[in-house]
């Protein structure tokens, strides 16, 4: 399986702004010599990212930096959102670098005006380390299905006090007016607005056709929706292919896009929706998998004992992570189709391979089985 193309971006065009912007920045007697390393294989499929050696001088005296240089998609290359707010995420996360225990890369320069460069960027640390795929998917076959069972529970405590250390940062003002931006008067809650954010990025995506299992599924979120107000900083896009690894311990967390202001359930549940369908992937195609990676009741059980909380209306969270990934397999698969990769179907949901789990999911939500609690009480 080939990754698939994200970006229209002209790499050159980028490094050449970035060097005369970077000259005066810091400084540098001459100009400095930038080295691409390209983007990262096997994730990223959101913002533009560069890997970037630096090297400049002043006062007769070197330097060096390895960098990730970040920047949003181009407008014709079908991004995945509808704005990226990267004054949000640079605010994010330095807030959990320096208020948490949580490995955020350090923010070295950043610029969300776009006046700098002609388009809002920043440059993070770069971080050493292994990222498990997406394409494929880790669980088909790539080096977390080589790990011995001790570094796979490794990875699970990792992944989960990772959380528990961004949900332990404080939310600036800042933040939690980010999260509030474009809401409307009935969504009281930061859940509300949280699913209302969702609606209106599908009604965006959706250009107007009909994806009835999409709407069908927010009917059933939207009646069934738990009263849960324990609102913390959220990472937004939890998952361990946007963490980075080293020897089988978390050393980074990157891709901050989706960071956001809600109950603690979302990044959980997301953490546990991408392990188990990653999971069932392998399965369906006759592979093994790395069934004991993130199981969602040691994902669960540790969040709850680390966070010294109780997880609420999982199984709600779960179909509303779900749902959103349906939301985002528009826009990916409407790229795909662009670009050449993917032949339009007649029914605009036929390639959206997260529907056959949110139908799962939904039939759970509306014909529960005996003693399941009530999910919005």
């Amino acid at each position: 399986m080939l990754r698939p193309r994200t970006s229209t971006r002209d790499p050159q065009e980028v490094l050449e702004a970035f060097g005369v912007w970077f000259q005066g920045e810091v400084g540098s007697e001459d100009p400095p010599h930038l080295v691409s390393h390209g983007g990262p294989s096997g994730a990223g499929l959101s913002s533009d990212s560069l890997l970037l050696d630096l090297h400049w001088s002043t006062s007769n005296a070197p330097h060096s930096r390895r960098v990730v240089l970040r920047l949003p998609p181009t407008p014709d290359a079908f991004p995945i959102f509808e704005s990226y707010d990267f004054a949000r995420q640079v605010e994010a996360m330095q807030v959990v670098r320096h208020h948490s225990t949580a490995p955020v890369p350090e923010i070295l320069w950043s610029d969300s005006t776009g006046e700098a460069i002609g388009v809002p960027f920043f440059v993070m640390e770069r971080i050493d380390g292994d990222v498990p795929p997406d394409v494929m998917p880790y669980t088909w076959g790539s080096w977390v299905t080589e790990l011995p069972a001790d570094r796979l529970a490794t990875m699970t405590h990792d992944a989960v006090d990772v959380l528990v250390a961004i949900h332990s940062a404080p939310p600036t003002e800042g933040l939690v007016a980010a999260a509030r931006a474009g809401s409307e008067g009935s969504e009281t809650s930061a859940l509300e607005r949280h699913v209302g954010a969702v609606r209106r990025h599908f009604d965006w995506a959706a250009k107007g056709r009909s994806f009835p299992t999409i709407e069908r599924g927010f009917e059933i979120v939207a009646r069934s929706m738990p009263a849960v107000d324990d609102d913390v900083l959220l990472w937004g896009d939890a998952r361990i292919g946007n963490i980075i690894w080293r020897d089988g311990r978390a050393v980074g967390v990157v891709d901050w896009e989706m960071t956001t202001v809600g109950p603690r359930e979302l990044d959980v549940a997301w953490l546990v929706y991408f392990a188990e369908s990653f999971q069932r992937s392998a399965e369906a195609r006759g592979l093994p998998g790395v069934p004991t990676l993130l199981r969602r009741d040691d994902v669960v059980g540790r969040y709850e004992a680390a966070a010294g909380t109780t997880l609420r209306a999982f199984d709600w969270f779960v179909t509303l992570t779900a749902l959103h990934q349906s939301v985002i397999a528009i826009r990916t698969t409407d790229r795909s189709i662009a670009f050449g990769e993917s032949t339009a179907p007649d029914d605009p949901e036929a390639l959206l391979y997260p529907l056959p789990t949110l139908t799962r999911l939904l039939d759970g939500l509306e014909q529960p089985t005996e003693g399941s609690p009530p999910w919005n009480t």
